[in-house]
């Protein structure tokens, strides 16, 4: 590994050094809230040199997952080796893929007995993450624990930190019960510019996005996506709600299932071998930070990532 892999693979962990606190939501398989569980995750290079995460969590959920997520404390260590970030427990093993401001990783838990698939989304200035951790056992989703982290890097010593942190978990605690849903009466277009990465991570420019949404009825829409730049497709989709699962069909055959705010989706466009997997997550101003997955049959091409603003019209 040369020593250029090695600045690129530990940017990410440089960038986001400090604490980041939530209270993200705790979803069952079918996208129920369960409750929430208080998570400070501080991220850090000890003495050594050594890369280290370190997650205190406190849960408040209710159910199966109460038992199975209740552990005060993780630790992981973090190498970096080709780009990419490699876990070395004691209590994650597996590796993150940065794209950019973006961390797709998939890693196993071993006081949760989870395999997970995570994203981390770092949203523009820098402050606030879009955090999302799918939990398998085997191919059976297990649970979601999704919702939107707040950086600090004084909270141990600031009395001012440590309110503004106490009001930001007690908000988030409150919206991590709210639903994916979009604009049902309101006609009107997502724009946005998403940066686009190959496999290798490799930025390749920037994709324009004008995803156009009109309501038929409460529950019925009828969009049309647009993409240009680094990526160009277009499609025109009929999308239907029934309370937070989602379904899409004409140009685009899929379906996916909401789990508070985010919005996990995949499908397939027609007559071709091309399909889409992604995470919408809804924030406070109606925008929306998504991740999007673009592969040809088994074969990953793209993924895009940046937050789309609604224009209503």
């Amino acid at each position: 590994m040369s020593a250029h892999e090695s600045e690129l693979a530990a940017k990410w962990h440089k960038q986001v050094e400090g604490i980041w606190h939530g209270c993200p939501g705790v979803y069952d398989h079918d996208g129920q809230w369960q409750g929430y569980t208080q998570a400070d995750r501080s991220i850090f290079v000890d003495g050594e040199g050594q890369h280290l995460i370190r997650v205190d969590t406190k849960v408040n959920c209710f159910g199966r997952l109460r038992a199975r997520l209740e552990t005060p404390s993780h630790l992981l260590r973090v190498k970096h080796v080709e780009n990419k970030r490699v876990y070395e427990g004691p209590d994650f093993y597996g590796a993150g893929y940065p794209y950019g401001t973006l961390i797709l990783g998939n890693d196993y838990c071993v006081p949760w007995s989870t395999d997970n698939r995570v994203t981390v989304q770092l949203l523009p200035g820098e402050q606030l993450q879009a955090y999302s951790n799918v939990a398998y056992q085997g191919n059976t989703l297990v649970g979601v624990i999704t919702g939107l982290y707040r950086l600090s890097r004084d909270y141990e010593t600031s009395a001012d930190t440590q309110q503004l942190i106490a009001r930001y978990r007690e908000d988030e605690i409150t919206r991590s019960k709210d639903v994916h849903i979009l604009p049902r009466n309101t006609p009107g277009v997502f724009r946005g510019e998403l940066e686009t990465y190959t496999p290798d991570q490799k930025l390749v420019g920037m994709t324009t996005v004008h995803w156009d949404h009109t309501p038929v009825t409460q529950y019925r829409a009828t969009q049309d996506l647009k993409l240009s730049g680094a990526v160009t497709r277009s499609v025109h989709m009929a999308r239907t709600r029934n309370e937070n699962h989602h379904f899409f069909e004409d140009g685009f055959w899929g379906n996916g299932i909401g789990f508070g705010r985010a919005m996990f989706w995949r499908g397939n466009f027609k007559s071709e071998t091309t399909r889409l997997v992604g995470r919408d997550f809804q924030l406070e101003d109606g925008s929306m930070a998504v991740v999007w997955e673009l592969w040809r049959a088994d074969q990953l091409e793209h993924v895009l990532h940046g937050v789309l603003k609604f224009e209503a019209r």
